[in-house]
């Protein structure tokens, strides 16, 4: 499991902390000499010998004052990299998943996070405490580093969580600090910029690959390669396997190409429509795993909830179906376990990659009518289908189609609305304090970023991918992981995310990748010599939990108790009767909506109420 780590720096000291020693370990900058951390223990070493993971500290070259401390990227230096002082930033630099650099001789810190978006790095200056800089991969370490109720909840990134079920980069829940977005660099005390991409994920160029053999091929050796680097070091890997061709398609590759020998785990339940156990068990006695169905119910979710909760670093509106499992594959002895993660968003196998296309064509059409009669038609539709408000939950798919009438013929807003669970106009009721117009809207920086990579894309899949990589899979899936894996223990590897899967899937023509028919059509070609059927002849489920069977009882109790605490509701800004008429509403519609709709107002409650001390009283 990669450390956890803080820093913190001010005056002429720098005082680090690793999630194994849970202490601060302060030492004098003047006394830096290559340093590694093992088990939270500092001390002055040579480079050798060390595990795949671990937290390092170095001064690249003798002599120098520079020093780099950065998260290891899994395979590093297996890989060939070489681990003498001597090598220069420019080697060393890529093999890490987050570094902090600092530069005595010009002052300067420069944090950097690599492409693939594997540990967060979250910053802060906090010149009230003393402090320059702070800098960790755990928002919470920051919170609790620094004095108590000296932050301020960021209520714009409060409605981007009801309204996407996650914050994005850079915004973070917390407004004094910062997260530094997939691929970028800043530097302190200049002003932060954007940094051209990490040697190790440098842009493979514009697609040129048309001819699907040579295609596949290429995507399957670097898939094979990015599997056998995610395995590496581990004494007894883990897949969570879900039964679908991505996760399938990793175990595949781990037992069949490369013959090791895994366990593979499964989230099941006794809802047999939700339950994806009998496809998970047809494809691991297929691949011979030693397969392990582990059954939540609603006992033990509400048991295992707190400290479930505890383990979001960020609220979101996902990740507890991936901490129930990683903490049954901790607990079974593994210590590495290698999921799917990232295929869907490479391959186009999320549903944005139909409903957007649609909606668009849509958009195009209409837009031939008069804007009056436009406006009269959503209106009329309003009226009839939703009674009136589009954007009450329980309206689903009928509000979204209300509210796609209402948006520009434009890719982003499209997607956006695709991807909302509550729609701006229920988020403003909730948050009256809010300027409704900036509700639902990028940040700007990620909204420039996203402009860029659209511009370079060769078609509206890529386009699609863009958004689903950039904001989707970076800023909630992978997020998520990286937070469960602090919590469990459990290293969690995606090789769908490994820089040399996305540079060949990135050389593929559009038109070859994306083939008509069933999803992941190119993905299931490439392996299906080793890939079982069962993984693809079977309906796309997801990985979802039958929460809303559970919303009631001890979970609703809580809820209400949640919302009887004033400097919760004020902190967050939350009118309380808007809140307690849209749960009722989705209470109204549950088993026909999504869960998460009420969900996510339940854990912003819980994560305030669990960080409360860190932030100032609002004013009243």
């Amino acid at each position: 499991m990669p450390a956890s780590f803080l820093f913190l720096s001010g005056g002429e000291d720098a005082t680090f902390a690793t999630s194994a020693a849970r202490r601060l370990s302060p030492f004098a900058r003047s006394e830096l000499r290559a340093v590694r951390v093992a088990n939270g223990v500092f001390f002055h070493a040579d480079m050798s010998g060390r595990p795949d993971g671990e937290f390092l500290l170095l001064r690249p070259a003798p002599g120098s004052d520079t020093y780099l401390a950065g998260l290891a990227a899994p395979g590093f230096p297996a890989r060939g990299a070489s681990l003498e002082p001597t090598a220069p930033l420019s080697e060393l630099v890529p093999r890490f998943r987050c570094a902090v650099l600092f530069e005595p001789e010009r002052q300067r810190f420069t944090l950097a996070r690599d492409a693939t978006g594997l540990r967060n790095l979250y910053y802060a200056l906090h010149p009230v405490s003393g402090v320059t800089l702070a800098v960790s991969n755990q928002l919470r370490w920051l919170l609790h580093a620094l004095p108590p109720a000296s932050f301020t909840l960021d209520r714009s990134s409060v409605a981007q969580l009801l309204c996407m079920g996650f914050t994005i980069d850079p915004a973070t829940m917390v407004r004094e600090v910062a997260s530094l977005p997939t691929g970028c660099r800043v530097a302190f005390p200049e002003q932060a910029e954007r940094a051209p991409a990490f040697a190790a994920d440098v842009a493979p160029g514009p697609p040129e690959l048309r001819d699907a053999t040579r295609a596949r091929s290429q995507v399957r050796e670097a898939l094979v390669a990015a599997t056998e680097d995610a395995l590496r070091g581990s004494s007894s890997p883990a897949c969570l396997l879900s039964g679908g061709v991505d996760s399938s398609c990793v175990a595949s590759i781990a037992q069949r190409i490369l013959g090791v020998p895994i366990s593979t785990y499964s989230l099941v339940f006794t809802d047999d429509s939700l339950s994806e156990a009998r496809y998970a068990s047809a494809v691991a006695a297929r691949l011979g795993t030693r397969h392990h169905n582990v059954e939540l119910t609603q006992v033990s979710f509400e048991q295992g909830l707190d400290a479930a909760l505890a383990s979001l670093d960020q609220p979101t509106s996902d990740a507890l179906n991936t901490w129930f499992i990683s903490r049954a594959i901790a607990g079974g002895g593994s210590d590495v376990g290698i999921t799917g993660v990232g295929s869907d968003e490479l391959f186009g196998g999320h549903d944005c990659n139909q409903t957007v296309p649609q909606g668009l064509r849509v958009l195009r059409y209409l837009r031939r009518m008069p804007g009056l009669a436009r406006s009269t038609a959503a209106r009329l539709f309003e009226i009839l289908a939703c009674g009136g408000d589009h954007s009450r939950p329980s309206q689903a798919l009928r509000g979204k189609i209300v509210a796609l009438l209402q948006q520009p013929c434009e890719l982003g807003a499209v997607y956006l609305l695709s991807r909302f669970i509550l729609l701006p106009r229920a988020v403003a009721r909730l948050l009256p304090s809010e300027p409704a117009q900036e509700i639902g809207r990028l940040p700007e920086a990620m909204r420039l970023r996203l402009a860029e990579l659209e511009a370079g894309a060769d078609g509206i899949f890529r386009r699609i991918a863009a958004y689903e990589q950039q904001l989707y899979l970076c800023d909630q899936l992978v997020r998520d992981l990286a937070m469960v894996g602090d919590s469990t223990g459990l290293d969690l590897r995606l090789p769908f995310r490994d820089p040399r899967v996305i540079g060949a899937v990135a050389r593929v023509a559009e038109e070859t990748l994306y083939l008509p028919g069933r999803p992941k059509r190119f993905l299931i070609e490439a392996f299906s010599d080793v890939l079982p059927s069962e993984a693809y002849q079977r309906p796309k489920m997801g990985f979802v939990m039958p929460v809303h069977q559970w919303l009631g009882g001890a979970i609703q109790d809580r809820m209400e108790r949640l919302l009887a605490m004033p400097e919760l509701v004020a902190c967050a800004g939350l009118d309380v009767r808007a809140a307690r008429e849209l749960i009722a509403d989705c209470r109204r519609a549950r088993g026909r909506i999504f869960y998460t709709r009420e969900w996510v107002l339940f854990v912003l409650l819980e994560w305030i109420r669990q960080n409360r001390s860190a932030f100032a009283s609002p004013p009243t």
